[in-house]
């Protein structure tokens, strides 16, 4: 029986040896060099710090509901949230969603205050930046430009179209023409 056991104990310490090669790691997800469930993190736009999730099934690094600050929301405070209502809100720190006041606008329809910056098309189709008048317009900034004519400074950056119809980005030169 001990000779039995024994074989038994030398047969794993070989086929253990043989399947541990430590130069090369083997992983679920070798571009990572991770395995699924894992723990992963990535850099999120509205946060300072990184957000901790799991490899999944996909190789893809996903939230746990741990990684929330609040976790029943699925969310973060400061976040963007809609109510039962649809009415949207902010995640406050106690990870209620908080409806906005809508008339705390100016212009409510545009959720824009007077004075706001915004983006207005004129004829042309070209978009300028402009400011909201006391109507809740969008109009052009009165701001006194190098070349009022288009709106924009000496070397701003532009777009022109060339003769094929082709467009391409370039500067505003001294005669107030976008160039390349």
């Amino acid at each position: 029986m001990k000779i039995k056991h024994l074989q038994y104990i030398i047969l794993c310490l070989l086929v253990l040896n043989a399947c541990n090669d430590s130069d090369q790691m083997v992983y679920d997800c070798p571009d990572l060099e991770l395995n699924i469930g894992d723990e992963c993190s990535f850099e999120a736009p509205d946060r300072q710090d990184a957000i901790t999730g799991i490899i999944d099934e996909n190789c893809e690094c996903v939230l746990t509901h741990d990684s929330y600050d609040c976790p029943e929301l699925q969310q973060n405070i400061g976040d963007t949230c809609r109510d039962e209502n649809d009415n949207i809100g902010i995640v406050s720190n106690e990870c209620i969603c908080l409806i906005t006041d809508v008339a705390q606008y100016d212009c409510p329809d545009l959720e824009y205050n007077i004075g706001d910056v915004c983006r207005y098309q004129d004829d042309t189709g070209a978009w300028y930046d402009g400011v909201i008048n006391n109507n809740c317009n969008c109009v052009a900034n009165d701001v006194a430009y190098d070349c009022p004519d288009i709106q924009q400074n000496i070397g701003d950056g532009c777009r022109y179209q060339d003769d094929t119809g082709a467009w391409y980005d370039g500067v505003v030169n001294d005669d107030c023409e976008c160039t390349s």
